[in-house]
């Protein structure tokens, strides 16, 4: 078992107490890349990852843009609309097709978002090899062709 230095742990408290003792000035820091690139909070279930995302991105000034995933399905011609009521958006993110990324970042690139676009997110890659790289990430629908499932995603 490993141990921890003792200034690393916070005993009880809220979880917005933890989010503030990592990220202090948060609000004041959120476009500061130089702030982000040596602070992180690891947790052990993805459940926790979404409780700290939600309340990062509460705390985060201005706009709140959503770019959903590729939840609905194109059934095959000879299909009915029925059929697409055994597809929620629940099981079809779940899915794990080879060829499509899972939801998120499957790399672990962190950026700074400058610019939410409708159908472009421009940001700068703030950790690894290409850090300070301006990039333009595109929402694209990826179709695989290599799929036994009776329908494409859209």
């Amino acid at each position: 078992m490993a141990e921890l230095p003792s200034d690393l742990i916070m005993m009880g408290g809220k979880l917005s107490d933890l989010i503030d003792f990592v990220y202090p000035n948060f609000t004041e820091n959120s476009g500061n890349k130089d702030y982000f690139t040596d602070r992180a909070i690891l947790t052990l279930t993805n459940n926790n990852v979404d409780k700290i995302s939600d309340i990062m991105i509460n705390w985060s000034p201005g706009e709140v843009k959503v770019y959903p995933s590729a939840d609905s399905v194109n059934l095959t011609d000879d299909s009915n609309a029925e059929q697409s009521q055994l597809y929620p958006p629940e099981f079809l993110r779940s899915l794990n097709i080879f060829g499509i990324p899972s939801e998120g970042l499957c790399n672990g690139t962190c950026l700074i978002c400058h610019e939410l676009y409708n159908k472009v997110i421009d940001a700068e890659i703030i950790t690894g090899s290409h850090i300070n790289k301006r990039v333009f990430i595109p929402r694209i629908t990826l179709t695989p062709s290599d799929t036994k499932l009776p329908f494409t995603l859209k």
